[in-house]
């Protein structure tokens, strides 16, 4: 069974699961509580993307993204410090870093093959800028 799971008990670590392959519709329904978090909180976030479990995505959920992307890009800038991505393939955590330095991601990024060294990365942020 797809879905995907927000988690904020780190706070402002926001961290969303993605099992499977999510619906359009689930996806449509992230991408809402995603605009809706973003306007709602003062504070910079950390978002961390668990995709340890995802199945690839269909083309119209990529396609939705992108346009959410270029919708709330601003947005994005202005409330996201950092955005982790998880994924147990280095092949595609390589892959996606490759994509990014030809078109960048609106804010920094970081590739994490599990989930303990994704975490541990962010501490260690947030610890230099202490």
């Amino acid at each position: 069974m797809a879905f995907i799971e927000v988690d904020e008990h780190l706070y402002p670590v926001v961290t969303i699961r993605i099992k499977g392959s999510p619906t359009p519709e689930q996806y449509q329904e992230h991408l809402s509580f995603l605009g809706n978090l973003l306007e709602t909180r003062f504070e910079p976030l950390v978002l961390l993307f668990d995709l340890s479990q995802a199945q690839p995505s269909a083309d119209d959920i990529k396609q939705s993204s992108r346009n959410w992307m270029e919708k709330n890009g601003s947005l994005v800038e202005r409330k996201v410090q950092e955005v982790i991505f998880v994924h147990q393939s280095p092949t595609i955590n390589r892959l996606m870093s490759h994509l990014f330095t030809h078109k960048p991601f609106p804010v920094p990024n970081h590739f994490s093959a599990n989930i303990d060294e994704a975490y541990i990365w962010v501490s260690q942020q947030h610890w230099r800028r202490a």
